[in-house]
């Protein structure tokens, strides 16, 4: 049995994939399976995934209706093999000595699971290197809640806040398993959620800093679309994030729904302005306002350590300035 499950959700990424495939067949470490795990694709991944599959027995392809990256994502958790998992989306690569150095550090500090750093992938050329959430080394499980897990309830406005992605990290199987952690079925921040199950009981964490994951920004993501869910979403994912707060007994601020709200707050105003939005976009901003989360946290929180923009925004949110957050919106989109 391989040591290592490596997992590809794959939904119409023809373009990308045997890029991410060929990532992974020049990995250093060698003892790895590929799982690809096609979402109902209707171009040609499809195909591409079996012709993948033809050509290395380390390669499996698995087919199934379309159902989002979380099922998918699942889908080969259910099916892998191996003694750890890693996930890998299908328009990222992986540098070649990724798996090498994390197991390694693994194995030097007698860790349970490893993370790297990642960098910003453009058509230009490599940008920003994001650091793992904690330096190099290995860490014991106190630090690695503080430094994942409580981050990811309670900080989520401050410039540099840690991101919740699934992708840069080895996870043990058996424990994912013992644990009945998977992807929610959420369609917004579902790697928090998966993290926070995950390190909310004790692991010890082996940490790289390196950017050794390769986060492609697409031009066609930089211009995100239109959510029509995505306050309903969050609000289901913070009542989840709530009971994993209860059932493990997890040390938050008190204020910790209301720094989360706020985030999900303007993140929804940003939605309302993306390509395909309707209007009359005031209107829905006193109506995002009256939220009951959202309107708690605009009467007592006061968010600080956000960049120009969110700050400005959330100036306007907070009295009510829905003409101007309109009319500064639309001078931001006209570019687009």
């Amino acid at each position: 049995m391989p040591k290592l499950s490596v997992i590809v959700p794959v939904y119409n990424a023809e373009g990308y994939l045997d890029r991410a495939v060929d990532s992974v067949l020049a990995q250093t470490f060698a003892d790895w399976e590929l799982l690809l795990v096609d979402d109902g694709s209707t171009d040609a991944s499809a195909a591409l995934c079996d012709r993948r599959a033809a050509g290395d027995g380390r390669i499996r392809a698995i087919h199934q209706q379309n159902a989002g990256p979380s099922a998918a994502r699942n889908a080969g958790l259910d099916a892998a093999r191996g003694d750890y998992a890693a996930f890998l989306d299908a328009d990222d690569w992986l540098d070649p000595e990724m798996y090498a150095r994390m197991f390694t550090a693994m194995a030097a500090g007698g860790a349970d699971c490893a993370c790297c750093g990642y960098t910003m992938a453009y058509d230009t050329g490599p940008g920003e290197v994001v650091p793992p959430p904690l330096p190099e080394g290995t860490h014991p499980p106190e630090a690695v809640l503080d430094a994942v897990v409580l981050p990811l309830l309670q900080d989520r406005l401050r410039v540099g806040a840690f991101t919740g992605m699934a992708w840069r990290w080895i996870f043990p199987l058996d424990a994912l398993r013992q644990r009945g952690v998977r992807f929610p079925d959420a369609g917004y921040m579902e790697d928090e959620l998966f993290l926070i199950r995950f390190f909310a009981l004790p692991r010890s964490l082996a940490c790289v800093d390196a950017g050794l994951y390769q986060y492609y920004q697409s031009p066609g993501s930089i211009t995100r679309r239109w959510f029509p869910d995505l306050t309903g979403t969050f609000l289901r994912v913070l009542e989840a994030k709530a009971d994993a707060v209860a059932a493990f007994s997890l040390p938050v601020r008190d204020d910790w729904r209301d720094n989360s709200a706020w985030a999900g707050l303007l993140a929804a105003a940003g939605n309302e302005f993306a390509p395909g939005a309707p209007g009359p976009h005031p209107a829905h901003l006193k109506a995002l306002c009256a939220v009951p989360e959202f309107c708690h946290a605009l009467e007592h929180y006061r968010p600080e350590g956000m960049n120009k923009r969110k700050t400005l925004v959330a100036a306007l949110l907070r009295r009510r300035m829905f003409l101007t957050l309109s009319a500064l919106y639309a001078v931001k989109n006209r570019g687009r």
